[in-house]
């Protein structure tokens, strides 16, 4: 619970172009006391919701590199890849749980004290923070492991607030529509 600020800090944000339009303007924001999961929802997790017959399967069962990546127990610790967004809501539901809105997630990513760019703090990332592939600095394509990792694998990039894996891995989902025109 309490204020954070929230989108990107034009005088902290030292690569790229910049901050985009559409994480603009910072703003101070209230959030009331919330939970967030401290890890990404694994295959054996999401299995478990399929076989609860309270989730759809997701959309695939591969990763990048690998075949039966959903349904084999070598990466049951691994984060569940091709859900939807409704998949989502149909698991968090399921776990008696809900979406984080944008606002939370980034809290949860971000802390209360700064406005960092990164969960770890304003240092680009590397392979001990996060999983993650770059292109933007050469234009060659560089990777840590060309596919996931197995959830908490980073510890050197948890947020202030312990929350793993809030860079890189995979995508999340939130519980807000995104709205080019939200803070006109």
């Amino acid at each position: 619970e309490g204020w954070f600020t929230m989108g990107c800090d034009m005088n902290n944000h030292g690569f790229g172009d910049g901050c985009n339009d559409k994480d603009m303007p910072l703003h101070s924001v209230w959030l009331s006391s919330y939970a967030i999961d401290k890890y990404e929802v694994t295959n054996v997790e999401y299995r478990a919701c399929v076989k609860a017959g309270a989730c759809s399967p997701p959309r695939k069962t591969n990763s990048h590199n690998r075949n039966d990546y959903f349904k084999s127990r070598t990466y049951d610790l691994y984060p569940v890849l091709y859900v939807s967004r409704d998949n989502a809501i149909q698991y968090c539901t399921w776990a008696g749980k809900r979406l984080p809105t944008e606002a939370e997630w980034e809290k949860a990513a971000r802390g209360p004290i700064d406005t960092r760019i990164f969960p770890w703090g304003n240092k680009f990332p590397d392979c001990t923070r996060e999983n993650f592939t770059e292109d933007y600095y050469d234009n060659d394509l560089y990777h840590c492991v060309d596919d996931t990792t197995k959830v908490g694998s980073h510890p050197l990039g948890a947020s202030p607030y312990g929350a793993m894996d809030m860079g890189g891995n995979v995508f999340e989902w939130v519980a807000d529509k995104y709205d080019e025109s939200y803070y006109g």
